[in-house]
């Protein structure tokens, strides 16, 4: 694998400092041009090298992040209203937060059921064959098909990023 280069781990830096802006602040305004600063982009060249690194746009990944976090305080917290959750997730209404989660979930917050979503996400995780076994199991101990080598080594600490996927 070819190291990266000083420039790219650079922008990754700035991008992760702006995603955790992100996190830490998802119930106020997230502008795109207030996240440039963070991360000491232009707001046009912060747009392409966060698209480029994270694989969507700043407010479509906001939006995720909001929807992502609505649904975990519905599961969690079901006698909080929705305008509560709404709000504390950073959706300037119910109304926002309703058109939001139906666009991105086909329902809206009155109609989400969280056990057929939560059984939905499950059921991808199961292979396309008719056994109910996942794919981790059906692989024998020590096949490796990919030839995948694994290297063991010493690395000092860093602070990472993730992308749920």
């Amino acid at each position: 694998m070819p190291e990266s280069r000083p420039l790219e781990n650079d922008y990754v830096r700035r991008v992760n400092l702006a995603i955790d802006h992100i996190v830490g602040h998802l119930d106020q305004p997230l502008r795109l041009e207030a996240m440039a600063q963070i991360a000491h982009f232009s707001p046009f060249h912060f747009h392409r090298v966060f698209r480029s690194l994270v694989g969507e746009p700043l407010q479509q990944f906001v939006r995720r992040l909001r929807l992502e976090r609505s649904l975990k305080l519905i599961l969690y917290e079901p006698q909080r209203s929705l305008t509560d959750v709404a709000l504390d997730c950073g959706f300037a209404s119910a109304s926002d937060f309703s058109r939001a989660l139906k666009q991105g979930y086909g329902v809206p917050p009155s109609a989400f059921d969280v056990a057929s979503h939560r059984e939905a996400r499950h059921a991808e995780m199961r292979p396309a064959t008719d056994t109910k076994e996942y794919r981790l199991t059906q692989l024998p101990a020590g096949e490796n098909p990919d030839n995948f080598e694994v290297r063991m080594r010493d690395l000092p600490p860093h602070t990472v990023a993730y992308i749920r996927v």
